[in-house]
């Protein structure tokens, strides 16, 4: 088996994708730590462009083109991380509820 972890796609983490993130947390050179720190708080912060943002993310993040580089490299197995609130939802978090399994089987087609 040899595989590649394809994180930051359907879970955001500030260091895999820092552009999500950046314009709402203090610069770097001051001792104010982050407030936006995960995608709950993130969602939080988009407010009205929380669905637009996070479509574009999903949809140019990881392409099937990137699949297609990732065989022609030799691997074979791909691990997608995943959040629970990708299959359910709580009420008062600000996810986009569901919506991720279309993403999801986009990815997977061949």
């Amino acid at each position: 088996i040899y595989g590649v972890n394809l994180g930051g796609w359907l879970v955001l983490e500030p260091f895999i994708v820092p552009y999500l993130f950046e314009k709402f947390n203090p610069d770097e050179t001051t001792d104010t730590p982050p407030t936006i720190v995960d995608e709950s708080s993130l969602s939080t912060a988009l407010g009205k462009d929380l669905a637009s943002t996070l479509e574009e993310h999903y949809k140019a993040f990881i392409t099937k083109e990137y699949f297609a580089q990732i065989a022609a490299a030799g691997f074979n197995w791909v691990w997608l991380p995943m959040g629970w609130w990708m299959i359910e939802t709580w009420e008062g978090k600000r996810m986009i509820p569901k919506t991720r399994k279309t993403d999801i089987k986009a990815g997977l087609r061949p």
